[in-house]
């Protein structure tokens, strides 16, 4: 990292005075420093002037943003000359560069009133979801139809009715086409709408993240009868209403939180599979699930409709970390906000033509808006199955800063970075419709399962278990997706009280189940259960190895007894992220006007130069007074295993080319012509991978490399003056 940025931008003036001419300051400032360490713990002790409001990279630049510390922040911000404390900042050693912001007048893109409160889609807080940026890359859901399965929705609220197609609507309350609300108390479903598909720039509440979908409403619940209750055949004609033309069905609903072990009946888990392997002409349609909002006191698991292999669990971020109420979850793949009393409420419609923000919060927003991205990755790549939904899911989703008050993140045996109860971070609108538009579809669906095993293994602490997997047991799968296991467990008393973790041969150590209050509460007396529980976090590994069953209980006295236990493997045999294609480039320094003999980089004679062809592009950077030459080398013959950099996030496997990338630093280092330059970086970023098409003006002449990046350790030890320089930082 060579230099280090601070931003800072005002928007809380309450003025009248037009000042796009005047230019006044702001009490905000932007600067960079020397330092590489985290501003967080040391600007405002150092500056007590200032304080520190966070951090922004561009590039491999840091800007580090705070506030100056006033009593009367009107009379700083209709200054026209620089404060004074700006003047002293800028004299210290380590600040490289510092700017006092003036104030910039703009003009709302967006007519849709409540938009200023929109919070998790103007990028008002950071991370993004990146929603804005999707939008502006031209995706809106056209052309996507969603079943939102709740209890009901107003088909005539007027930033809802433009996009609800009414006449394939159903309720299973009255049997009618029409799902409209059977009570004042049904406003559920008509909010989930409104995040997913309210118009845009109506003046009417919000703009919904997916505006140009359409939706098609389908009352499952409602309190006008029985309370919120339903029959499996329901549920399974829900999953299936439409099909011949629903894409995506959103579910913000699931059993009683806290306690039980709850999931589909036999025919609603049919028609959850028929779904993805007839909707969409074979495509298969999306199950979005919300997670649950029991808290760590839950565990979703506990939940047969987000474990499920078949539906895409989503659960819920508040600023900084998890939300409060979301619940340790193996089968989440990722994250949206989804508001939160400690911070801020989501903004959306509701019955009676209304717009609110009163009690937003929990999974049943997130999921809706994960639906939504979801639909704009549809519109952007219409050729998606519902396992490349997933894999983008995956892919694209990041931890940046998110805590997990929980756990710890941890890094599985694939280099795939997750939390117990976030997934695999928050999703990426941008990156994922980016990705999804030139994705091509991962390998045929494999499956394979261990025999049954009859364990009878009893504790009252801390006991282990274990399943051997061999090559020829599960010979079709290399690469994983979700793993279930199935097993049949006993008490003396409080089941809620039991813990199961799943650790893989890879060593990655997944919590399937722990201690739930309410459930030991409710169930105090001694019995058994027979359930699947499933896990996520062994995405990528392989499953050959030896598998552990930990069990214990968090009770006194209380004994857990495992009598059978079996495994089953969903994934793939080739790799589904075989081979990125890089660009690697050398930069080398030189002065203003000296030039570069190309004699011996274009034409290397060495035998390990057999398979590279390489070139040259110059560039002039005004701002260093420096040219910059960029050494593409383009490897012909790929690897058989890959390494994806996307949006932040790597990924590497065992294979590497950092014997190609030495290659390409001995070559600079040897050229007589180079001698009075400088190697300043290596630069790896993504132009391609095997499942995404190549853009056509993302790489320059001769800039593709094909192979795979593994061992960047050993790469950089061996270039030494080298350093990676990703494409995207992390937030």
């Amino acid at each position: 990292m060579k230099n280090i940025f601070i931003v800072f931008l005002i928007f809380d003036v309450q003025v009248c005075v037009h000042f796009s001419e005047i230019g006044v300051f702001s009490n905000r400032i932007v600067l960079t420093s020397t330092r590489e360490d985290d501003p967080d713990k040391w600007f405002d002790k150092e500056n007590p002037q200032f304080q520190y409001i966070g951090q922004l990279w561009i590039g491999e630049t840091r800007y580090i943003k705070a506030k100056i510390r006033q009593t009367n922040t009107k009379e700083k911000i209709s200054s026209l000359n620089e404060d004074p404390d700006v003047e002293i900042l800028r004299r210290k050693q380590e600040i490289s560069w510092v700017k006092q912001e003036k104030i910039q007048t703009r003009v709302a893109r967006t007519v849709d009133p409540e938009w200023p409160n929109l919070w998790y889609l103007n990028d008002d807080v950071s991370p993004s979801l990146k929603v804005s940026e999707a939008w502006n890359a031209g995706y809106s859901g056209k052309g996507v139809i969603i079943a939102v399965v709740d209890d009901g929705l107003q088909t005539d609220h007027p930033d809802i009715s433009p996009n609800v197609d009414v006449e394939h609507g159903i309720s299973f309350r009255d049997g009618a086409k029409d799902p409209k609300p059977k009570s004042d108390k049904d406003g559920h479903g008509t909010k989930v709408t409104g995040l997913i598909a309210a118009v845009r720039d109506n003046n009417i509440c919000i703009p919904g993240v997916a505006y140009n979908s359409t939706i098609v409403g389908v009352q499952l619940l409602g309190t006008n009868d029985n309370i919120n209750n339903t029959v499996d055949s329901d549920e399974a004609t829900a999953f299936k209403h439409y099909i011949s033309n629903v894409d995506i069905y959103s579910n913000s609903w699931g059993p009683n939180d806290g306690s039980g072990f709850e999931g589909p009946g036999y025919l609603a888990k049919k028609a959850l599979h028929d779904g993805v392997t007839t909707g969409r002409n074979g495509k298969g349609v999306i199950y979005v699930i919300s997670a649950g909002n029991g808290g760590l006191d839950d565990n979703c698991n506990a939940d047969g409709y987000a474990n499920s292999i078949y539906t895409i669990a989503i659960t819920s971020v508040q600023i900084g970390k998890n939300a409060f109420y979301s619940e340790v979850c193996a089968p989440a793949l990722a994250a949206t906000y989804g508001g939160s009393y400690m911070d801020k409420y989501l903004t959306t419609t509701t019955i009676k033509s209304g717009c609110t923000s009163a009690g937003i919060q929990g999974t049943s927003f997130s999921a809706p808006i994960a639906t939504a991205i979801i639909a704009m990755t549809l519109e952007a790549n219409p050729n998606l199955t519902w396992r490349d939904i997933q894999h983008l899911v995956v892919l694209t989703s990041n931890k940046n800063n998110f805590i997990d008050t929980f756990s710890d993140w941890s890094l599985n045996g694939a280099n795939q970075e997750f939390s117990k109860v976030l997934g695999f971070g928050l999703m990426n609108a941008e990156t994922m419709v980016s990705v999804g538009s030139k994705w091509k579809s991962v390998p045929q669906h494999q499956t394979c399962a261990s025999r049954t095993k009859f364990s009878h293994m009893s504790t009252t602490s801390t006991k282990s278990d274990f399943i051997d997997i061999s090559g020829l047991l599960c010979s079709t799968i290399n690469y994983l997706e979700h793993v279930e296991v199935i097993l049949t467990f006993s008490y003396t008393r409080y089941r809620g009280g039991t813990q199961l973790y799943l650790i893989s041969p890879a060593g990655t150590k997944s919590n399937l189940l722990h201690h739930r209050k309410e459930d030991a509460e409710d169930n105090p007396s001694a019995g058994s259960l027979s359930w699947t529980f499933m896990s996520v976090h062994f995405w990528g590994e392989t499953p050959i190895g030896n598998w552990t069953l930990q069990m214990s209980s968090t009770i006194n006295s209380v004994k857990v007894r495992l009598d059978r236990w079996s495994l089953r493997f969903y994934g793939t045999t080739t790799d589904p992220w075989q081979t990125a294609i890089y660009r690697v480039v050398l930069v080398v320094e030189t002065s203003a006007y000296q030039s570069l003999d190309m004699t011996t980089l274009n034409n290397p004679s060495s035998e390990e130069f057999k398979d590279v062809k390489t070139g040259l592009q110059r560039f002039w950077s005004t701002n260093t007074g420096t040219s910059f030459y960029s050494l593409a080398i383009n490897k012909l013959t790929p690897a058989e295993k890959g390494s994806i950099i996307v949006d932040q996030k790597v990924y590497t496997n065992e294979n590497s080319v950092g014997s190609l990338i030495k290659a390409c630093y001995n070559l600079v280092n040897n050229a007589e012509s180079l001698r009075f330059g400088r190697i300043s970086s290596l630069q790896v970023s993504v132009a391609n991978i095997t499942n995404y098409e190549l853009p056509n003006n993302t790489v320059n002449k001769g800039a593709i490399i094909g192979g795979v990046l593994g061992g960047i350790a050993t790469t950089i030890a061996l270039a030494g003056a080298f350093y990676l320089h990703w494409k995207q930082r992390r937030q």
